[in-house]
């Protein structure tokens, strides 16, 4: 599965380009403004951010192979990460130039005897 974060032209480029190559495409909006859209298309789920939680529906899909981010707002960024499956990639297009994300908690290493 492939899962986009739907914008303008990048978003809209992702979905036809995951659609022609045969993968699962979400489409992950912040409203339901664009879902016609995004349909036509070839998203086969279009998921809107303001009714329910990205990151729970996706795992419930099994989680994201791919998240493709266009939108460049850190916050929406973070609470997707837990939407990827494992080994699931986060492809970050566009960010604000002061925003960090904190891709994994710290590891603790422990020593076994």
């Amino acid at each position: 599965m492939i899962s986009r974060r739907l914008s303008r032209g990048l978003g809209h480029l992702g979905i036809q380009f995951a659609n022609a190559m045969g993968y699962r495409v979400v489409a992950l909006s912040s409203s339901s403004a664009k879902e016609d859209l995004a349909r036509t298309l070839g998203t086969e789920l279009y998921v809107d951010g303001s009714k329910v939680n990205q990151a729970e529906v996706l795992q419930q899909l099994g989680g994201a192979s791919l998240i493709m981010c266009t939108a460049p707002n850190p916050e929406v960024i973070r609470g997707l990460l837990p939407g990827l499956a494992v080994n699931g990639e986060l492809l970050i297009l566009a960010l604000t130039k002061d925003a960090t994300i904190p891709l994994c908690k710290p590891l603790h290493l422990l020593s076994v005897s």
